[in-house]
């Protein structure tokens, strides 16, 4: 992801700037892609809170499309 977040497994430091960036996108303060290096399944359990907050109408589709994963760089 040239010039965009990509977030690979980390703690709580990791998961602030990751929700910063996605929510910056969410909000047009930048244009630059977001996603999630999901190496060896770390981020499973995000990936599926990010769905469940779209299925449960936390967070829109458009939204929870400018997330990409990915299982490798």
């Amino acid at each position: 992801m040239r010039d965009g977040w990509m977030d690979v497994p980390g703690g709580f430091g990791t998961m602030d700037g990751f929700f910063e960036s996605v929510t910056g996108r969410q909000l047009q303060i930048h244009d630059k892609p977001v996603g999630i290096v999901n190496h060896e399944g770390y981020y499973d359990r995000l990936i599926a809170l990010c769905d469940a907050m779209l299925e449960d109408g936390m967070v829109l589709r458009r939204t929870r499309e400018l997330l990409a994963t990915a299982p490798t760089i």
